[in-house]
């Protein structure tokens, strides 16, 4: 028949298009999986215990300074370096700012392990990534609307919503 299609084709790239999308939403946040040596003493964040997975800790690599790729990471000395403004994260301290121009650590990832022994997360981020000048709700109110929007205090980033 002329015209016509293989139904089979059709069905391959509605499969092709469901796993870009799919793979695009996984990688939404970049994340740098980083292992300590057995036996470093690490100091978590309150309200963030466990979010590792034995030696294995996972950072978002986006700095918190202007946005740059944190993720030059110097094993020895536990650190994550951005080369763009020379802002230095303690890897066993939370990825707190230790050197630049940054004032908030690097967001952590909650990891484990599936079934089939692969890194997962265990939810999303449970504080902003990137600057703080992309979180709007900084400048303007946990509730004042953008033009034209409703107001909604409930973010994606809420621990209560």
């Amino acid at each position: 028949m002329e015209g016509s299609q293989d139904p089979r084709r059709g069905s391959a790239r509605l499969l092709l298009v469901a796993v870009l999308l799919a793979a695009e939403r996984a990688s939404d946040a970049p994340v740098m999986l980083i292992r300590l040596r057995s036996g470093t003493r690490v100091t978590g964040r309150p309200g963030q215990e466990g979010f590792n997975y034995g030696d294995h800790y996972a950072f978002s690599k986006i700095c918190t300074h202007l946005g740059c790729s944190a993720s030059q990471h110097d094993a020895q000395n536990n650190v994550s370096l951005c080369p763009c403004h020379q802002s230095e994260f303690l890897i066993t301290e939370s990825a707190k700012p230790v050197f630049g121009p940054t004032t908030r650590p690097l967001p952590q990832l909650p990891i484990t392990v599936n079934e089939e022994g692969y890194f997962v997360a265990r939810s999303d981020f449970v504080e902003p990534v990137g600057p703080g000048s992309w979180d709007v709700r900084r400048r303007r109110g946990p509730h004042t609307p953008r033009h034209g929007a409703t107001s909604n205090p409930v973010s994606r980033w809420s621990t209560t919503g």
